[in-house]
Order: C-alpha cells, then structure tokens, then sequence
C-alpha cells in the first residue's frame, strides 16, 4: 500500500489527520500583517517615511500579499496524516510531503507511545530525533528504526493508536516502555 487511495478503513487499521493547534505560528504573520498595515496608513496619512523605509502604499500591500498573506495560508493548509495498518506506519506532513511515506514494520525496530506532557518541551526538541512530526499534541508514537533513526508522531487518539500497535505491531510495540497504557482488560 503506497498511497491514501489503496488504504481501507478496517477494524485494525488506524486513521488520523491533525492540524496544527500552536498559536504562534498563526501570530507572527498576523502581526506582521497588521504591522505592514499600519505603516502602510501612516504613509498614506502622513506621506513621511517610517523608520527610515521609503516605501509607497501599493508596496507596502505588494509585500503584504507576497509575504505573510502566503505564510498565513501554508499553516492553515498544514497538516499531519497518520495511517497504521498490516503494512507497517505511513505519515504525510502536506504540503510539505505530497506523498505518504511508508514506514515497513520489518524495517521498525520498535514502537513506543508517549505522554508528552509531562516529559516537557525539551524531549519533543532533542537532537536524537531523526524526524519530529509534531502539530500540538499530547501524544506521541516514537518509531525507532532498524538503522537507528527516531521519529516522533504526534498523535490526539491515543487509545485507538494503542489498540492498533497492539494488533499490528505485535511484539515491536513496547508497553513497558510507553508511558502510556489504557487497560482493556
């Protein structure tokens, strides 16, 4: 299974597409929206150059819309896909990967579900982490790969990824290391 049209939703599998909830990454265009905006009226008002910058009104707004305008769209378009079925972990971090990427179960060395929370901002930016797919969740699945590569997914589902790993992973999800575990039981 190589792309999202081949993929089924079965009693197994997993399926989640998350958004990125930060707010400061929507804040600095938004700011630098209204910031461009307000120098733009007051060279429209006062028609004296602010801090030095010579720039006419029309540039001002030229710049708006090549700059911020398309920043601002690119994180509202974000998003992470995260599929786990028989086949092994596939993600997509669109726009920025237009296909899935396909993480084989016999190329997974293991898997372990995390609680990010109390582990802090520290863990989710270590160095160790090959790839960090994070969109502001609590939750997260560290792959660790036969090479050596860590990747870190984000996750807002953590009990239907759970039972998935379960079924899925087989002996390649480590409970014992997650700091997760909801008993079914």
């Amino acid at each position: 299974m190589s792309s999202r049209f081949n993929y089924k939703k079965t009693k197994s599998s997993f399926y989640e597409r998350q958004k990125i909830r930060y707010v400061l990454p929507y804040l600095v265009p938004a700011i630098l929206i209204l910031a461009l905006l307000l120098l733009a009226i007051e060279k429209y008002e006062t028609d004296r150059p602010a801090f030095g910058i010579n720039l006419e009104v029309w540039q001002y707004i030229v710049i708006i819309f090549l700059v911020p305008v398309p920043l601002l769209g690119l994180l509202m378009w974000s998003r992470l896909d995260t599929i786990v079925d028989e086949d092994g972990v596939m993600y997509r971090w669109l726009p920025y990967h237009k296909s899935f990427n396909l993480l084989h179960w016999s190329a997974i060395k293991q898997v372990v579900l995390l609680d990010m929370k109390p582990l802090g901002l520290f863990w989710r930016s270590k160095r160790s982490h090959h790839k960090r797919f994070f969109p502001g969740s609590r939750y997260s699945i560290e792959i660790v790969m036969r090479n050596g590569h860590k990747i870190l997914l984000g996750t807002r589902k953590p009990e239907e990824l759970q039972r998935s790993l379960s079924r899925n992973a087989g002996s390649k999800f480590n409970q014992e290391d997650s700091t997760v575990v909801f008993d079914y039981s």
